[in-house]
């Protein structure tokens, strides 16, 4: 077997094994375990949501401002509201053309009868929305439970349009709001609120 062997004597073998040996170092197999497999590849970005998006698999938020006016019994008031929207699209639409999205309300309302300056309020809603054929609207509703946190609690109504551009994901909102406090003082509050959106990829 030894005699099998004496190839490895001979001199050109020998020099390459000798250079194998010096590449062969710790920092070179450092450097090869350091290369990054490709299941570690970094994935390609999610491609920004668009109006082609709306109402299937994404979330949009929405900043507004408002005036309103305050009823209640013999007592009537100028107010303003203002605060962010929060929502959510599912993957598949409610129905054919309808799409539902869960809908989180933060904001301010002020001044309320009974000599509230200012109120917080917290709203718990469900939208509706479709998309006016061959337009680049969205029409929707909204109804949810509203806590005021001050002055009770709420029910609210709203009816609004999204406007948009094809190819872009911001959105002009212009709705019509109602909550209607149905402890302490009943009263309704209606306004106009105008917002500015944006659809976000999921």
């Amino acid at each position: 077997m030894i005699r099998n062997m004496k190839w490895l004597t001979f001199t050109p073998f020998r020099k390459l094994i000798g250079v194998l040996c010096l590449l062969w170092t710790p920092a070179t197999a450092s450097f090869l375990a350091q290369q990054p497999s490709q299941a570690s590849l970094p994935s390609a970005p999610k491609p920004t949501a668009h109006l082609t998006d709306y109402g299937t698999d994404c979330a949009y938020e929405n900043i507004f401002v408002g005036s309103a006016v305050s009823v209640g019994g013999t007592n009537t008031q100028p107010t303003f509201t203002s605060g962010i929207t929060f929502g959510q699209y599912a993957a598949k639409p409610f129905s054919h053309s309808i799409a539902a999205a869960p809908q989180f309300e933060l904001g301010v309302i002020g001044p309320l009868p009974g000599g509230y300056p200012l109120d917080g309020l917290a709203s718990f809603n469900v939208q509706l929305a479709t998309k006016a054929p061959n337009r680049d609207l969205f029409p929707f509703l909204t109804i949810g439970y509203t806590r005021m946190f001050v002055t009770g609690n709420a029910v609210n109504f709203g009816l609004g349009m999204d406007f948009g551009k094809h190819g872009y994901n911001r959105l002009i909102r212009v709705e019509l709001r109602d909550y209607f406090l149905f402890t302490g003082p009943q009263q309704h509050v209606i306004g106009l609120r105008v917002g500015l959106g944006k659809l976000i990829s999921d």
